[in-house]
């Protein structure tokens, strides 16, 4: 929060000098530049904090990755054993249809 010079009223005011005019606006100026920076700076905190909070997540997501090759993995399998077992049917099956010929 910017600092507030107490103001006097209105009446008590004295004349402000062109010098004292420039001040005015250079203080206001760094106000505004410091109010800048106070927000950069809280924006940065807010990304840092949303990084830490993710950090407990890496661990959880690398294992739900190695948990996904070993799914993927298992699956490959599972359809090789299938297509080897289909070929096997396949084959029974063309036996037995020969074996029926035969026996015709």
């Amino acid at each position: 929060q910017p600092l507030q010079q107490p103001q006097r009223p209105v009446e008590e005011r004295p004349e402000i000098p062109p010098e004292s005019q420039e001040i005015e606006e250079l203080q206001e100026l760094q106000q505004r530049e410091i109010q800048k920076l106070r927000q950069s700076i809280c924006l940065r905190q807010a990304e840092l904090q949303a990084v830490a909070a993710a950090q407990p997540l890496a661990p959880f997501l690398e294992e739900l990755h190695q948990q996904r090759a070993e799914l993927q993995e298992l699956q490959e399998v599972q359809a090789r054993r299938v297509q080897s077992e289909l070929r096997e049917m396949e084959e029974l099956r063309e036996q037995q249809a020969q074996q029926l010929r035969e026996l015709r």
